[in-house]
């Protein structure tokens, strides 16, 4: 439940929620009363395996404190020592962790570099959910680490990225198979992805994860992607509104924006 979402509703929102969970029996992580009752694991016991199941999520605007409830949040101080602690005791631990960039299917350096961190603190498997499409794996220090799954329900949007993702089936006893099944959105269902189209998406998928192995792609890659963007994080500072924004942006071919933003004041953002 560690997500940048679960307090859409407020805290009544989470407390009615967890409610309904406690009353089911169904277990939960990343969230709760306040940060310590959020960053608490939970560990399922398999005849004699114990596995560790984390959650955690970067600060947006649902993260718990000390005194208030909400998401677990992502803290390098404090995060990678609960991982430390519950490898210390299970004999695997899965973390989720909800961050990245939304609409962007490789790591930004800084995610490579916190999911690497985690798999040097014992977890085995990384799961990065948020950005809303299907990314791309590697595997390093003996952990696999999932760079987005993709949506699952999520009515109203169109596009490849809205329609596609994929569940993962984790078999785990002496080793760890991870299989990636294909699904795909009709109307408002969701369907395992047939054949075809079940191959085409295991391909792209497969082809970006070789693609980040190559010395400094994700690097150049966010660069790439960031010139792409910026305008477009610039133009909610800018103020100029809906109607400027677009005459600046279709007719001025931002001239505008670049007039507003000089070097000194980019800076300073």
């Amino acid at each position: 439940m560690a997500n940048n979402h679960i307090l859409d509703q407020g805290e009544y929102g989470l407390k009615s929620t967890i409610d309904i969970l406690n009353k089911n029996n169904i277990p939960y992580i990343g969230a709760g009363d306040n940060s310590f009752e959020a960053s608490k694991p939970y560990i399922i016991n398999k005849g004699w395996l114990k596995i560790g199941i984390y959650n955690c999520a970067e600060h947006e605007f649902s993260i718990a404190t000390e005194t208030t409830s909400g998401a677990n949040p992502f803290d390098p101080l404090e995060s990678l020592d609960h991982i430390n602690k519950l490898k210390s005791e299970c004999d695997y631990v899965i973390v989720f962790y909800h961050g990245g960039k939304e609409h962007y299917r490789y790591p930004s350096p800084y995610l490579q570099r916190v999911c690497r961190k985690m798999a040097q603190k014992g977890a085995d498997i990384i799961i990065c959910q948020h950005s809303h499409c299907i990314g791309c794996f590697e595997n390093d220090e003996n952990s696999t680490i999932i760079y987005g799954q993709g949506n699952f329900i999520f009515d109203d949007c169109k596009g490849e990225y809205w329609q596609t993702s994929q569940i993962l089936k984790i078999e785990i006893e002496d080793k760890i198979i991870i299989e990636y099944i294909p699904i795909v959105k009709k109307g408002s269902v969701i369907r395992l992805a047939e054949r075809e189209k079940s191959e085409e998406i295991l391909s792209a998928f497969y082809k970006r994860s070789e693609e980040i192995l190559q010395e400094g792609f994700i690097k150049e890659q966010y660069i790439k992607f960031a010139e792409v963007n910026i305008e477009n994080y610039l133009r909610i500072l800018s103020g100029f509104g809906k109607w400027l924004n677009r005459v600046d942006k279709y007719f001025l071919k931002g001239n505008l924006l670049k007039r507003k933003y000089n070097k000194k004041k980019l800076l300073a953002i």
